[in-house]
Parts: C-alpha cells; structure tokens; sequence
C-alpha cells in the first residue's frame, strides 16, 4: 500500500514536470520560428534595397548576404568587431607605375595583421584583395590571372598570419588600350564577415603609349616671314616610348599638318613632295628609344601679311597618331614695307625656378605672417612666421601648420603676405663652398612643393617675379665692374625671358629654371644682402633684353674662353646668327672653361675695365642685336 502510494505520486509529479516544459518547448520554437521569419524579412528587405542601390557590387564582401547575412559591416543586423580584422600598410612593390597599353605586370602589397584574429587564406572567412571605392565593380586593370571573381585580383599568399605578422599579396595587373592617367583603388575582405579597416591603398597608373614623343628642339620658337618668301625649319623630338622609329617601312615616322588633320596648309611648299599634308618624313634612317630625330621641311608664307598659328603632329604612318609629338608654331607675315616692332609685356612677368628635389620633409617658416595655399588657390591657413612642413607619402600631401593638420592630393603653394616677407626653406641645406656658416635657403616669393610625374620627383618650386629673381643671382660678385654686372643681368634676364617664352626645358617638371649653372646659377635672398651691386645693376636695367631681328633671343654666357669664343652650330646643333665665332683678346692663352658660347666672363670684365659699356659689350658678344625694353 506504501509502495502503491508511492508510484501514484511519482506519476502526479512527471506528468506535472512534462506536460510544462513540451509547452516551454512548442512556445520557444515557435518564437524562434517567428524571430527567424523576421530577420529574414528584414535581410530579404535589405537584399533587395542593396540590390537597388549596388547593382554591380552583389559579390563583394560589403553585400555577401547569403554567408553570415553580411550587411555594411554588420551580421545578423549585430555590427562586426573592428578589433577582430585590422591591417596596416607595410609596403608595397610601386608607389606609381608606368606601363604601356596592353601590357602586364605583377604587384605586391604587404600588411601587417594588427588585429586579434588569425588570416587565413582558405576556409569560410579567408583574407582576399578586392576591388574598393566603389566595391564590385570592374577594374580597368583586370587581368586574366583574376580567377576567382572579377572584382578579386587575388587572396592572401601564406597560408596563415597571425596578429602581429606580415602577409603579402601577389597579383598581376594588365593596363587598358587607352593611354592616360589613372588611379585603382583595393582593400582587405575577411570573406563573408567584412572589410578590413586599414586594409586600403591606392596605385597611381600612368599608361604611356609604345609610340610617344617629346618636343626637345625647334629652329626657333615663332616665325617672322616676308609675304610670299620661303624658309627652311626643322624640329628635334626625342623618342619617349618603346618602339624605334624608321623612315621607310609599313610604320615609318613622318610630321604632317594637324588640327584639323589632312587639310591643306596655307604654308604648304612645293617640297612637300609626298602629300600635300606631309612637309616630311623622319631624316634619320631609324631614331631608337631615348634618342633625338629630327623633321626639317619648307615653309612658303602666303601673299597675305597677318598672324597665323600653324600646327603639326608626328605619326607612325597607318598606326596612330604620337603621343606628344605636336607642335605649334606662331608665324608672322609681313610686308618688307610696313615697319616691325618687337612684342613688348605689359608687366614684369613671374618665374619658376626648381631649388632641389628631395625625398624628405620639407619645412619652411618667413620673417613674418603667410598663406598657405592649395593648387586651386583656395587659402587653407595664415600662419605668423612660425613653422610648416610638407611631406610627399603614397600620393598624398602630408601638410602640418601651427592650426593645420591635412593629408590631400593637392600640392601646397606658401604665399608671403607681402613683398617684404622672405621665406625661409629650413629643411633645405644649401652652403656655399667658401663659407659653410652660411646658408643660402631665403627667397622672394612663393614656396611651392609639388610632385612631378615625369621625373617621379618632389620638387621644390621658388615663383617669384623676374626682377627679384635677378637679383639673386650667384653668376658674379657684387664688386665687380658695374658695366660688367649689367651686360651679365641683360644676358641673363633675356636668357629667362626666352626659355619664359618656349617653355621646353623643365615643363614637365613645372618650372622654368634650375638654380644651377644648367641654367643660371640662383642663390636667393642672401645674394641681395652680400651682392649689392647685383642688385644695383638689375634695377639699372631693368626690362632690358637682346633681341635678333625683333624677337627675344637665347643668350648663353660662360667663364672664359681660350682666345676665341665658339658659334653655336660648333657646339650645339643648328645655326644661330647671332652667336658666332668672335675674338676674345683678354682671354688669350688662357684654357676654355665652359661652353665657349656667347659671352665671355673673363673677356667682358676686361672689355669694362677699357671702358666698354654694358651695351657695348653685349653687342660684341652677340652679333648684330639689339638691346630693347621689353616691359
């Protein structure tokens, strides 16, 4: 009866533990059922939202929903860590590349794994490069070797990185048919989870086609011709790109009139035997990579004066049209009758002198307060004398002020307030031989730091106008002759108003001048202090120039000659009038030191000495000129 009693109570108590918990069970189901249903709505809704919006990024791993219900950074509409997946950039194969159309190459990209999980390169949640900015689209720069996704150019190369190592990866690039410059942008996915933060960079592409050519040399920069007559010219383009040029052929390399192209010039000789679009082939029988060719053809001017711009271009004949391989020339009529005047400014004009190239940061401060300005001229920040710098990473303008802390894409231009204020360029060590106590790193006008594609430089730019950059010039001693200081200031400021004018030597750079004896030797603001003289003879003749025929003129100058100066055409190719072989009495038996071209230092300080004036001696140094106000 006790055991009975016992078995009856048992039962009471499964049958009221059981009959609770099944109903725990049926309604823990059905809410799980329920909170699935609309989570699945909610992710379905979003599917389609991000459908709409990103139509071409389904794949990437921002919109991955069918994994993890991947949602911008967030899965199950719960946001992802960002301490699990972090990256840093440690290095890459290229900071720019240059590549031509249709070609390949292999790219690397090491990161560091700064965060807390471990990368693997297979498995649900592997370590990939994708496509970023907008994700999923196509690269311009797909290559083949992108199997996996076409927005993937590939995964991670080891097998595994743990936090704190270093992974690298490896993938091949093909640049597009079309030259130009371009930027691709990729980041770091943890597959099916989200991007990876640092886990960004950016190439810079430039595509350079296999025929390309620059403008090195020119039988003058414009034309002055009498109506009806006729002049020989000629042009010198350097080879750029990676093909040799000939001058018979399928391909061969002729210059023929342009904008528009095959239309008849009113210029055209009867030399211009071929085509009456053509003046002329190639002259060298073949111009190879890195080499000079040159186009010589006739000109006959047309019965009607006036002015006229006349435009050719280079091509590989029934290929393309070269790349840079234009010129255009501003030509003059005239009747012999009518009296010519030379062109005159209407204002001094402002030159761009290159100081140096660096890899390194640049700072710089002034005597008082300046702007800083970016590339469009937008004011970013006023700064009273204190110091800034510049540095040049991945890029990007690293740009600190007192008030100012940016990273941007556009150069930085520091702006005197005045002209009275000096910049000082801190960073930049630049002594003279004879005193290392003295730096000369103080300028005139603008301080510029911009980078240079062509030369794959950063430079560092002095904009100033003409006169201040005269007089700080570092050719001669400030106690010299002053008849021998103005004659080397006129050949000096016509020497930069001519290379203003043609704009050949440094414009890929984007100055004008260097501050070396390449150019004219330019040691700033302490040159004005130490070298009153220099001054005294810019402002004595000031706007002077040499002209030839009414036109500006290059004026080379060197040190000293042997007995005798040299003509251009010994020295350089071409002829120029104006600089031919002249005696040089105060230089005999001495040895030549320079070029031997145009003025000689030694024998013009001999000829003021005689009592030569400044004009006197320009004259005699260059041949049948004339010294004229230009502004």
């Amino acid at each position: 009866m006790k055991s009975k009693t016992k078995i009856k109570y048992g039962r009471i108590k499964f049958r009221e533990i059981l009959f609770p918990a099944v109903f725990m069970i049926v309604i823990i189901s059905l809410s799980a059922f329920g909170l699935r249903l609309i989570e699945e709505k909610i992710i379905n809704k979003n599917e389609v939202q991000a459908q709409e919006e990103k139509p071409n990024s389904l794949q990437s791993a921002s919109y991955n929903f069918r994994k993890g219900y991947l949602t911008n950074g967030q899965v199950l509409g719960l946001k992802t860590t960002s301490k699990d997946y972090q990256a840093e950039l440690i290095n890459k194969a290229y900071d720019s590349i240059r590549i031509y159309p249709g070609k390949s190459l292999t790219f690397w990209v090491d990161f560091k794994n700064t965060g807390s999980k471990t990368w693997h390169n297979s498995g649900e949640n592997f370590i990939a490069l994708n496509v970023s900015d907008p994700a999923g689209r196509q690269s311009l720069f797909q290559h083949e070797f992108w199997s996996e996704y076409y927005y993937r150019p590939g995964r991670l190369s080891n097998s595994e990185v743990k936090p704190g190592e270093v992974g690298r990866f490896t993938f091949a690039l093909k640049a597009p048919e079309k030259p130009g410059n371009y930027s691709e942008s990729f980041g770091l996915v943890a597959e099916n989870l989200e991007w990876i933060t640092g886990g960004k960079f950016d190439i810079t592409i430039e595509v350079v086609p296999e025929y390309q050519a620059e403008l090195v040399g020119a039988k003058a920069s414009k034309i002055e011709i009498e109506k009806g007559e006729s002049l020989t010219f000629w042009v010198d383009f350097k080879n750029r790109g990676t093909k040799t040029w000939y001058n018979t052929g399928e391909n061969f390399i002729a210059l023929n009139v342009a904008k528009p192209a095959g239309r008849e010039s009113a210029f055209q000789h009867e030399f211009w035997s071929e085509y009456y679009y053509r003046p002329s082939r190639l002259m060298n029988n073949e111009v190879k990579p890195g080499q000079v060719g040159r186009f010589k053809f006739a000109l006959q001017a047309p019965n009607e004066t006036g002015q006229f711009t006349e435009h050719f271009g280079l091509v590989a004949e029934n290929l393309e049209w070269i790349t840079g391989g234009e010129i255009t020339i501003p030509i003059t009529v005239f009747d012999p009758n009518q009296i010519q005047a030379v062109e005159t400014l209407s204002e001094e004009p402002n030159i761009r002198i290159g100081l140096y190239n660096t890899s390194e940061k640049v700072t710089i401060k002034a005597n008082g307060a300046y702007y800083l300005k970016n590339s469009q001229g937008q004011v970013l920040d006023e700064i009273n004398g204190t110091s800034s710098s510049v540095e040049f990473v991945k890029g990007q303008y690293i740009i600190k002020t007192p008030h100012l802390n940016q990273s941007t894409a556009l150069y930085p231009i520091f702006v005197p307030k005045n002209n009275e204020i000096i910049m000082e360029i801190t960073s930049f060590e630049n002594r003279p031989a004879w005193d290392s106590s003295i730096n000369d790193n103080k300028f005139r006008g603008d301080i510029e730091v911009r980078y240079s594609t062509a030369s794959r430089k950063l430079w560092v730019i002095n904009e100033l106008p003409l006169e201040s950059y005269l007089r700080g010039l570092g050719e001669a001693s400030g106690t010299e002759h002053s008849e021998y200081l103005k004659a080397l200031v006129t050949a000096a400021r016509t020497y930069a108003l001519y290379n203003l004018e043609v704009n050949t030597k440094h414009r890929d750079d984007n100055f004008t001048l260097d501050d070396s004896a390449n150019d004219q030797v330019y040691r700033g603001y302490n040159m004005e202090i130490r070298s009153p003289g220099i001054t005294e003879a810019t402002q004595a003749t000031a706007g002077q120039a040499v002209t030839y025929n009414n036109e500006i003129v290059v004026t080379p100058y060197f040190s000293r000659s042997d007995g005798r100066t040299r003509s251009w055409s010994e020295v350089w190719r071409g002829e120029k009038e104006w600089l031919v072989s002249k005696d040089d009495p105060h230089c005999e038996g001495m040895e030549l030191w320079g070029h031997g071209v145009g003025l000689s230092g030694t024998g013009a300080r001999g000829m003021a000495k005689n009592g030569s004036t400044w004009n006197q001696i320009l004259k005699y140094y260059y041949t049948n000129v004339e010294i004229t106000k230009i502004y």
